[in-house]
């Protein structure tokens, strides 16, 4: 035999092996793919928790970047309003929230939008809106609500966390009643430093930053919920002169205080922004008794 028909019967033998390997190569059987589906299920029921903590600090994050936001537009307002944050909260007086009954008749102090019945103080997004560099009407009260829905503004006083709440929270009212308009938020407000009463005890800071001692340690606003028969009303109100947050949440002076606290939206912490522009996260409640709601307002 020639070397070129051994070589032949080498290769031919050489490629009916490989056929006959190929042949015998078998697909997965029922089992194993249940067995193969069935590991799956288990790795995916693992890794769900910690995609879903993830996920949760991931938008506990967004949430005190948009506070720390909010901060900077505030202290920006301050300075071309004569050291005054925007109002919020309940701001009663003779005249109600008007320039004449917050003592700013040339305007220079807080920002105002138009009704029907004249001049009222902003409420604080649409105040803040242009130092976060948008705009929103405030010729009327529908203009507002029109322009806040398509803000930017709206999307930075909402957490990622809270989309799927529907929370409105007023925040001007006066002795005439609520003024309007509710504007979507997340968020509730510190009324001791940034409201004002007469004639029931003491005077509250109204929005000045030269009344807050501490501005470090005087809550601005923070991750809040809507309180039962407060019409929304997303605010810190103070009862004494010296209250911390902890008392807030120790409900020492009012029974609805403890509603405002989310223990779900942050897994038991919640977003803080201070009068001083800077925001934490702290837990609920072992990281609240450090923080002013009164204390600290001269």
């Amino acid at each position: 035999m020639s070397l070129s028909e051994r070589r032949g019967d080498t290769h031919n033998g050489g490629s009916c092996g490989i056929i006959s390997q190929m042949r015998r190569t078998r697909g997965f059987t029922l089992v194993e793919l249940l067995v193969v589906i069935g590991i799956i299920a288990v790795l995916i029921a693992m890794l769900l928790p910690a995609l879903n903590r993830a996920r949760s600090a991931a938008q506990q994050t967004v949430c005190l970047s948009n506070l720390r936001m909010i901060g900077t537009a505030a202290l920006n307002s301050a300075v071309e309003h004569q050291n005054h944050f925007p109002l919020a909260g309940k701001v009663s007086s003779t005249l109600g929230a008007v320039p004449d009954g917050v003592n700013d008749d040339d305007q220079s102090v807080y920002s105002y939008f138009t009704d029907t019945s004249g001049q009222h103080v902003s409420p604080m997004p649409v105040a803040l809106a242009p130092y976060m560099g948008q705009q929103i009407r405030t010729d009327s009260a529908a203009d507002i609500l029109t322009d806040y829905d398509l803000s930017v503004v709206r999307k930075l006083f909402t957490c990622p966390s809270n989309l799927d709440k529907i929370q409105q929270g007023t925040f001007i009212g006066d002795s005439t009643g609520w003024l309007g308009p509710e504007l979507w938020t997340s968020y509730g407000y510190n009324e001791a430093a940034l409201g004002w009463t007469t004639g029931t005890g003491y005077i509250r800071g109204r929005g000045n930053l030269a009344r807050i001692s501490d501005p470090a340690d005087m809550l601005f606003i923070a991750d809040a919920s809507p309180r039962t028969g407060y019409l929304n009303y997303m605010a810190f109100n103070d009862d004494s002169p010296t209250e911390t947050l902890i008392d807030m949440y120790n409900a020492v002076y009012d029974a609805t205080d403890p509603q405002l606290f989310d223990m779900t939206r942050h897994r038991g912490t919640m977003n803080i922004l201070f009068m001083d522009g800077h925001g934490e996260s702290r837990r609920i409640p072992d990281g609240l008794s450090t923080v002013n709601v009164s204390v600290g307002i001269q």
